[in-house]
Formats: structure tokens, sequence, C-alpha cells
């Protein structure tokens, strides 16, 4: 995918539920879906622009901290995310409060 380099990924909150979406394609899988996040995780630097961007989802959210704890858990540093939105409104909007 458009975005992604061996060491960092800079990409848009959009393109990478497109990107996790595309593994449940006749062509994907369930285990692309984990390849990607564990690429996600193991990044030495991520950046998520427009964070909230869209609908969100239980799916969408259950995506973002599987990212989130994965990074944390590993002691991976180097993420960057942006929004339009305070993280109060994320916090309602996602429905989670851990993010405020």
């Amino acid at each position: 995918p458009m975005g992604y380099h061996k060491y960092t990924a800079m990409l848009t909150w959009a393109d990478l539920r497109r990107d996790i979406r595309e593994c449940f394609q006749p062509s994907g899988s369930a285990k692309l879906e984990k390849t990607l996040l564990d690429a996600l995780v193991s990044l030495k630097f991520l950046a998520i622009d427009d964070l909230g961007v869209g609908r969100e989802s239980d799916y969408s959210n259950q995506i973002l901290l599987e990212i989130l704890d994965g990074r944390k858990y590993k002691g991976v540093n180097g993420l960057i995310i942006t929004s339009n939105y305070s993280l109060a409104q994320l916090a309602v909007k996602t429905e989670n409060d851990r993010i405020a």
C-alpha cells in the first residue's frame, strides 16, 4: 500500500481503514489483517493523519486500540496522530474514554 516503507508509515486514518478492509476482499484474508497490524505495531515511526474523519465503527475503534496498545506493550515509540478533533471530541466520537 502507498505510504508504507520498511521502517516508517505515513498515512491517513481513512487509508489505514481501507487497507485493513482490503484484507477481507476475496483476494485477502484475516491472516493479512494480522500481518498488516503487526507491521504497524512494529514500525519505528508511524504517523496517522486525520483521525476521526469518516464514520467510526466498533471495528475501526478496535483496530486503533490494537495499534496503540501493541505499540505501548512492545515499547515502540515514534507515533504521531493528527486530528481536527480535540481529545475530548475524539473520546466522544469513538465512544472510548481511554483516548482523552
